[in-house]
């Protein structure tokens, strides 16, 4: 490949994460929506017909109120002496089965403004596929994923040029096995058998990917993977490679559906106690039964009654910031927004700003923090944030040395 493609690649990448990183988390409509966002650079090695072939992928998921996903990808590809405009890949994904520890979905995708041979890559097909696709929770870090999909797609033949339009089936899995909180190592394997004409198309390949994926904050992920496709038409391996970042919003359950289990809850707890009534005695094993209800009663209404929170870290701590985010979460509060600001003294005390009519619950937060905040009205917030959270020292819990300047 020319050192110009090479940095044409660079700059493509470059700007399609820019673009990723500056979609906001925002809903379409309603409290549950979100917007999930992925980047991916492939990298194929076709051998000697072909050589080193480049695909980007910026895809955006959109998480519907009525719990579908819809995910428009934009493709460019560049492959040997090509390069262009592939196609944009549109996905719907309507989920039919949860059991808690599965999650299944039905999918739809196709392919739209196929680019054409005079201005881009491929033949000018219109792709498309129908599918299933399962997430199989084995524990809270370790899961499966598995999909199998039948459609037709355009594919590059390896040994003549030019672009051959293929109806098969093609399937895969994915494992996930976590190490610790930030890192997993990955194993996808991926397999196709097509029913086309194409002597070249019909034998059942196979592609095998190991990786690894690093999580540097709860919403961000970066995956490395290597491995090589086998190809069942008698032709050499193929190795290939991948780098995708995505990230994924956080997905606090709705007011409705946090009453409706309160309510629930609260029904349950009137039976129960109403059966301990009538058996009195025999019936004593449901004491703790009613126990763990309140105590996830209790903890429902305060993940209702949690604060849409804004951090500024202006503490000098590396991480600080995400820790007190992580806290804050798991406390039930939204954390909209994190920042990192360098400042000459860092303050000791943090300090907490808020909107009009939050000033009970600003100080209510203030007491659930380590140290003594400053706690004042703001002229200006971030328009999804109840309170901004300025972070000093103070939140290291240990004790104050003495006033070391104020957070503003």
């Amino acid at each position: 490949m020319s050192l110009q493609r090479t940095l044409l690649c660079l700059i493509l990448f470059s700007a399609a994460s820019a673009t990723a990183h500056a979609i906001p988390a925002i809903g379409l409509a309603g409290a549950d929506d979100t917007v999930s966002q992925r980047l991916e650079l492939r990298w194929f090695d076709y051998g000697t017909g072909i050589g080193d072939g480049f695909l980007l992928e910026t895809g955006v998921a959109f998480s519907l109120p009525t719990r579908q996903t819809l995910a428009i990808t934009p493709r460019y590809l560049h492959l040997g002496d090509q390069a262009g405009l592939r196609d944009f890949r549109i996905n719907l994904a309507v989920p039919f089965a949860d059991t808690g520890y599965r999650q299944s979905t039905f999918f739809l995708e196709g392919s739209l403004l196929t680019a054409e041979q005079a201005r881009g890559v491929g033949s000018g097909h219109h792709e498309g596929a129908i599918g299933v696709a399962s997430r199989i929770r084995q524990n809270e870090d370790n899961h499966l994923h598995v999909h199998a999909r039948l459609g037709r797609w355009d594919v590059a033949a390896t040994d003549q040029p030019g672009w051959r339009s293929v109806t098969g089936l093609r399937g895969g899995a994915m494992l996930n096995q976590s190490l610790n909180d930030s890192v997993s190592l990955l194993l996808a394997v991926d397999s196709g058998l097509s029913f086309s004409d194409d002597d070249l198309q019909d034998r059942l390949a196979l592609g095998v990917s190991p990786g690894v994926r690093w999580r540097f904050n709860p919403r961000w992920a970066l995956d490395l993977t290597a491995g090589v496709d086998l190809p069942g038409n008698g032709l050499a391996p193929r190795r290939r490679a991948s780098l995708q970042i995505s990230h994924q919003p956080a997905t606090p359950p709705s007011p409705a559906s946090l009453q409706q289990s309160i309510d629930a809850g609260r029904d349950d707890i009137r039976e129960n106690r109403q059966r301990i009534e009538a058996l009195e005695g025999a019936m004593g094993g449901y004491e703790l039964l009613l126990s763990d209800r309140e105590a996830r009663i209790a903890e429902l209404e305060r993940q209702a009654d949690g604060l849409n929170i804004e951090l500024l870290n202006r503490s000098g701590v590396r991480r600080l910031g995400v820790q007190v985010a992580m806290m804050l979460e798991s406390r039930g509060h939204r954390v909209v927004a994190l920042h990192e600001e360098m400042v000459e003294q860092p303050p000791w005390r943090s300090h907490i700003r808020y909107r009009d009519g939050m000033a009970e619950r600003a100080v209510s937060l203030g007491h659930s923090l380590p140290g003594i905040q400053i706690v004042t009205r703001a002229d200006e917030l971030d328009e999804r944030a109840d309170v901004r959270l300025l972070i000093g020292l103070d939140q290291l819990g240990g004790p104050a040395p003495g006033d070391q300047g104020s957070s503003d």
